[in-house]
């Protein structure tokens, strides 16, 4: 059977989720129907266990995808990379997100392929505040907070090759097992009095990469992008394309064997960048998959 926390790795910034809409049979009769698939076929065998294990960079694709293109809701802006989008308000009825109705929230999408980037924490005093770092897997990575980052100062987030030397007064340092990264900035206001001040507070965390802090160069990040995700009605193997694409962005996590070897005969690893050369019976065993692993997060959520 498949656990409830590898199947919602991918949910692991809270603040993140997007509202499902999709139906599914009860988790247990899913995995169970799957394995019975699995056994009779190993190319389904196969293809389940790939999406699977990609689901979450499928579920944060399209979630940075939407709010690169489309714009944050609470927000009511686009992410740009490497800049903080600070939700000035808490959730509400039209746009559902984590339930705190004392918390702020800021997000920041990390592309770490060419330098570092620097957050710089103000000093926050006895303030609540975290920053919760995941790569695209959903896994976290890093936690700066008041407690391990007293007074503020510069976090440095790099990725898994990058070497190189960063300023001495830097408070903490994170590594991201890969080249894209999400960071979510969580903050505590007491009352409707405080939260003016909260907000204060909060725009003045900043992001800049390691080049325009040495230069003092002005940063505003850079213009939204999109990895040109299909809608599922469109193409029975949308989400595989989705992961497909996400896979050539981030690359599997280095030497997990599982990721780097086992899925190249369904074309997933880095430089592919289509199905078509693969076979028609592999093409149906991985929209087949794709379907099933759906309902079978979807069942699990909604049994959760």
């Amino acid at each position: 059977s498949v656990s409830r926390r590898r199947l919602l790795c991918g949910f692991a910034a809270s603040g993140l989720g997007l509202a499902l809409d999709l139906k599914g049979l009860p988790a247990w009769a899913a995995a169970a129907n799957a394995t019975d698939k699995g056994a009779a076929d190993p190319l389904y065998a196969l293809a389940y266990d790939a999406f699977l294990y990609g689901y979450p960079l499928v579920h944060l694709g399209r979630w940075r995808d939407f709010r690169m293109t489309q714009g944050d809701p609470v927000a009511k802006a686009k992410f740009r990379w490497g800049a903080w989008t600070h939700r000035t308000q808490t959730v509400h009825a039209q746009s559902p997100g984590a339930p705190q109705t004392d918390t702020l929230y800021s997000i920041v999408s990390l592309d770490l392929k060419k330098e570092p980037y620097l957050l710089a924490v103000p000093d926050m005093g006895r303030r609540y505040w975290s920053i919760q770092l995941v790569d695209m897997l959903g896994a976290t990575f890093g936690l700066p907070n008041r407690r391990n980052t007293p007074g503020g100062g510069l976090v440095a987030i790099v990725g898994p090759e990058w070497k190189g030397a960063l300023p001495a007064n830097i408070a903490q340092v994170y590594r991201c097992p890969m080249n894209s990264a999400l960071g979510v900035l969580r903050l505590y206001f007491a009352s409707d009095e405080d939260q003016p001040r909260a907000v204060a507070l909060q725009t003045a965390f900043t992001c800049r990469p390691l080049s325009a802090h040495l230069s003092g160069a002005e940063w505003k990040g850079l213009e939204p992008s999109e990895i040109h995700t299909n809608p599922i009605k469109n193409d029975p193997l949308a989400d595989f394309r989705t992961l497909q694409l996400m896979w050539n962005e981030v690359a599997p996590y280095v030497g997990d064997p599982v990721g780097i070897e086992r899925f190249k005969p369904l074309g997933l690893c880095t430089g592919q960048t289509d199905f078509d050369h693969l076979p028609d019976a592999t093409r149906a065993a991985m929209a087949q998959a794709q379907d099933d692993v759906r309902k079978l997060v979807v069942a699990t959520w909604n049994s959760a």
